[in-house]
């Protein structure tokens, strides 16, 4: 994949923008606490199942919800977009967080087919 994080945008509707975001390293566990006042879960699958993966989401109501798997080099954000506007300031405060951790510089790829992404 090379350097920097791919944003692959595979749903856009009238009201909601949905990037998968393809990195060149694990997503660190520090994501899940640089967005201030978000809801954050973590599904501890791994400590009821042996060899499942934890879960996680990260989430702001009607501004945008992550999520991902724990060690996974991919992460899923879906954004709304408040009266059909563009979520600009979401979208670049969540990848302004990927750059700060290292993951950047974010380029976004045209849209493949779901089955080939990854």
């Amino acid at each position: 994949m090379g350097d920097g994080t791919r944003a692959v945008h595979t749903l856009d509707c009238a009201t909601k923008l949905r990037i998968h975001y393809l990195l060149p390293s694990p997503l660190p566990d520090a994501f899940r606490a640089r967005f201030p006042g978000a809801r954050v879960t973590l599904d501890a699958f791994s400590r009821l199942v042996a060899g499942a993966r934890d879960h996680f989401t990260v989430s702001r109501p009607a501004v945008f919800h992550a999520s991902g798997v724990v060690g996974e080099a991919r992460l899923v954000v879906t954004y709304g977009k408040p009266n059909g506007d563009p979520p600009v300031e979401a979208v670049a405060e969540v990848e302004a967080v990927l750059v700060a951790l290292g993951l950047g510089p974010v380029v976004t790829v045209p849209a493949t087919p779901p089955a080939a992404i990854g």
